[in-house]
């Protein structure tokens, strides 16, 4: 359930994380349809990816490689997530990754195609302290800061929330979610 899943690293911070591995035992672990789709670390909305409708990925899907350039200034990739999003009445979701400005910059476009209307939701958890102005966050660790920007649509907004986990999931440290609710079928990128 994490087809499309990203994390970021830059100025030796990691900005973008992945929220770890879980206990093992926790009841209902291991069973491939049920409990184990509920737990934040191994559900769809407990990772950098994006949410339609709240529901999680088909966690039988793949996800194939579209497209993949590297260059001393640029490298990008793009993977075909629909199979993953099928359940929730996805005909076409695409995520390209572009590590652009010589390298400087990342930009993460999402586009959802649904057979019907959709809720996206675009999210990326981190240990940086989040401070909000609507359209863009400034990421600050370490005395390093990071800026993120929502670009598309223009009518979308950023929202962040502290993340805690209730037991008998490990608990969680000093970690926030940043999600964007985008409109229904449109492209984003933040």
């Amino acid at each position: 359930c994490d087809l499309g899943v990203f994390v970021f690293d830059a100025l030796g911070e990691r900005w973008a994380i992945e929220l770890g591995r879980d206990d093992y035992t926790l009841p209902g672990y291991w069973e491939t349809r049920g409990r184990r789709w509920s737990y934040a670390r191994l559900a769809t909305p407990g990772h950098n990816t994006l949410v339609l409708d709240g529901l999680n990925q088909d966690p039988t899907a793949e996800a194939p490689m579209t497209a993949f350039v590297s260059s001393p200034e640029r490298v990008f990739a793009e993977v075909d997530l629909t199979a993953g999003y099928a359940p929730a009445g996805a005909s076409r979701v695409t995520r390209r990754v572009d590590l652009g400005e010589g390298r400087r910059a990342l930009v993460v476009t999402d586009h959802v195609e649904a057979s019907r209307p959709v809720q996206v939701t675009w999210q990326m958890y981190t240990h940086a302290a989040v401070e909000m102005h609507i359209r863009s966050a400034f990421l600050t660790q370490n005395g390093k800061r990071m800026k993120l920007e929502l670009l598309a649509p223009l009518d979308g907004a950023f929202t962040v929330q502290d993340i805690h986990l209730d037991p008998p999931q490990r608990p969680l440290e000093n970690t926030r979610r940043i999600q964007a609710i985008v409109g229904r079928g449109e492209e984003a990128s933040p």
